[in-house]
């Protein structure tokens, strides 16, 4: 029996698993790897038992159909992609005969609104008010941390005290933390991520309160084992309590900042360097709803100016 007849006899979770490994030694950094962490746990799941050489389009098409149903269509199509690559892979070394992904449907429920992904102003005031005059725990700092800096949850994980300055009023953001256990801090990927925020004096009040009443737990302000997930829950319950109009993600903290900033006039170039984003373009493409609507007052206020 030849190499390539046994290779066609190995369970495609297994397969995945060993591409995984095998592109994890290479100098690719673990950051890249996190939406392919999270494809693994779909294959392995959805194709317990089942064979590489088994993988024909038919089926790919019925593994994302599947999919789709709970999720919207843009996680699907990266879901595929994910997936996609490691088939190609698999078709190259002359496992597959044909191309699974081939002109595949992408299917799923149409993406949150972009009005859904962030509060309104008076909401993120009432949420930030609440935490001020209550009793702090670590995850209502991490959202309060997050809401006031525009930081990425993931980098809001991975704060040390040393990454606080009293004196200047700044956080340094120079590292952040992956998403999967085993969980590691690891440098930004990209150089414009690493950065200094400044932060109202009323942040620091209290950041001082949550040391003196929770103590962190280690080195990092808010322990090792902080995970999305659980903060995600804690904010949806804030802000039910508070009677938000809408529920959003910790992600949706970072939105909420930059939407504000931006709704305020502040300069898209300093915005775009508060949340580290590589581009001014990268800004602009995510908040073209608010720029778009910005730009039509802009008109009206300049056709005001000229007497129409």
């Amino acid at each position: 029996m030849s190499e390539n007849d046994i290779n066609k006899k190995i369970l495609f979770p297994n397969y995945f698993d060993e591409w995984i490994a095998k592109y994890e030694k290479s100098d690719v950094a673990r950051q890249t790897f996190i939406t392919h962490y999270s494809a693994q746990k779909e294959v392995s799941e959805y194709f317990e038992g089942i064979k590489i050489s088994d993988i024909t389009k038919n089926v790919f098409q019925k593994f994302l159909n599947d999919f789709a149903e709970t999720h919207a269509k843009s996680t699907v199509r990266g879901l595929s992609v994910n997936v996609g690559m490691v088939l190609k892979d698999a078709v190259s070394e002359g496992i597959l005969d044909k191309d699974p992904t081939f002109r595949v449907k992408i299917n799923g429920h149409a993406s949150k609104d972009s009005s859904q992904k962030f509060l309104e102003e008076s909401d993120f005031n009432n949420m930030v008010h609440h935490i001020e005059n209550y009793p702090l725990n670590r995850w209502l700092m991490i959202i309060y941390t997050t809401a006031l800096s525009g930081m990425r949850i993931s980098e809001t994980f991975a704060l040390t005290m040393n990454d606080i300055d009293f004196r200047n009023n700044t956080i340094s953001v120079t590292k952040s933390k992956t998403a999967h256990r085993p969980f590691e801090f690891v440098k930004p990927k990209t150089n414009s991520s690493i950065r200094h925020i400044e932060m109202p004096n009323k942040f620091f009040d209290q950041l001082n309160r949550y040391i003196s009443e929770c103590s962190p737990l280690d080195e990092h302000i808010f322990g090792e084992t902080s995970d999305t997930r659980a903060v995600g829950k804690h904010l949806s319950s804030l802000l039910t309590s508070i009677g938000a109009s809408k529920i959003i993600s910790p992600h949706g903290l970072r939105h909420t900042h930059a939407s504000i900033l931006l709704n305020h006039d502040v300069d898209i170039k300093y915005v775009s360097a508060r949340l580290g984003h590589s581009s001014i373009s990268v800004t602009q493409n995510v908040y073209t709803h608010l720029l778009s609507s910005k730009r039509d007052l802009e008109a009206g206020r300049t056709l005001d100016i000229l007497g129409q």
